[in-house]
């Protein structure tokens, strides 16, 4: 039996592993009731079943370990594309592109408020309306003092009191 014929003759099997790991691949990246996962669990047994009735006890323990690399390798390439990695570029996919998204917070250095609380160091600002966790720049400011923001680092939002 030639190749050609052996793949020609086991389509139902190649299709329900390849559809399987598929269904697995979706139901990590789409929330839901687990339907894409259960259905996958069940295509990949399927293909491993009619492995082990036609071919054999050995034949299904390889199917086994082919299904478990041939799903570890459709993970590690979906999840490296899902975080921007170079499929989605190479194809020329640029909307699919996950962007790191901006810093909001980034939009609030230099915007001036007042004191909520006493800083020493760290205390609550009020912007505009908007309650923030701040921290002075190492001085005592007290409870109701004007402030400004002077810098972000990470979620660290540093104050100095306005003079």
């Amino acid at each position: 039996m030639s190749f050609w014929e052996f793949i020609g003759s086991n389509i139902p099997l190649i299709l329900a592993l390849i559809g399987g790991v598929g269904l697995l691949v979706v139901e990590i990246f789409m929330p839901g009731i687990g339907l894409p996962g259960i259905s996958g669990v069940l295509l990949i047994g399927a293909a491993i079943v009619l492995v082990w009735v036609n071919y054999g006890a050995v034949a299904g323990i390889w199917m086994c370990l082919g299904a478990v690399v041939l799903m570890a390798v459709a993970l590690t390439f979906s999840l490296k594309s899902a975080s921007g990695g170079g499929f989605f570029r190479k194809w020329g996919l640029k909307e699919l592109e996950k962007k790191a998204p901006a810093n909001d917070m980034e939009s609030f250095v230099g915007r001036t408020g007042t004191s909520a609380t006493p800083l020493r160091p760290s205390g609550i600002g009020d912007f505009d309306g908007v309650r923030l966790n701040v921290v002075s720049e190492g001085s005592f400011i007290p409870k109701d003092a004007a402030i400004q923001i002077v810098n972000i680092e990470g979620n660290r939002i540093v104050v100095r009191e306005e003079k």
